[in-house]
């Protein structure tokens, strides 16, 4: 637009519990701020992505989803049983049934996303002696997601921990 008073050029959003103006209105914050002219406001761009995140209801994940949230981002938890899926659901987050080994579902999830992260581990299996078994379904749940990531420029995240080598032995 032209900038005018009926079509503002572009807009600027503030931290939450502010309203949305446009940068022809003359704004202020808090009562006995400096008042600001349009031109000493400088964009902001938005950007709100649709996050698929494995081990949602995880210590990591518990963390991760508020975060996201709170910064207006949509998140798809991936939940195996009842218990996850209803601590994810009481997170503000959209629920997802499946496992680390349904690599068709973690591929669909994470394609219909636009960024995942990955905190999953299989623990159980670790603490029962089968630290190769989890590390297997780790790389195949990581390769799988990853298959429909190249050319999409959606983010890649995951954790990983160096104490477990340890505790392998």
């Amino acid at each position: 637009g032209d900038g005018g008073r009926d079509e503002p050029a572009f807009g600027v959003w503030f931290p939450a519990g502010h309203r949305r103006l446009s940068v022809v209105d003359v704004t202020w914050c808090r009562e006995g701020a400096n008042v600001m002219a349009p031109s000493d406001i400088s964009p902001v761009l938005e950007c709100v992505m649709r996050v698929f995140i494995t081990g949602a209801s995880g210590h990591i994940g518990s963390a991760v989803i508020p975060e996201l949230l709170t910064n207006g981002h949509q998140v798809v938890g991936l939940a195996r049983s009842d218990a996850s899926a209803e601590a994810i659901a009481a997170l503000g987050a959209e629920v997802r049934r499946g496992d680390l080994d349904d690599l068709d579902g973690l591929r669909q999830a994470a394609s219909e996303s636009e960024g995942v992260i990955h905190l999953a581990f299989k623990h159980e299996a670790m603490r029962t002696g089968d630290f190769m078994g989890a590390v297997g379904s780790d790389l195949a749940a990581i390769q799988g997601m990853g298959e429909t990531l190249p050319g999409t420029d959606k983010p890649f995240v995951t954790t990983g921990g160096t104490l477990m080598l340890a505790m392998a032995g």
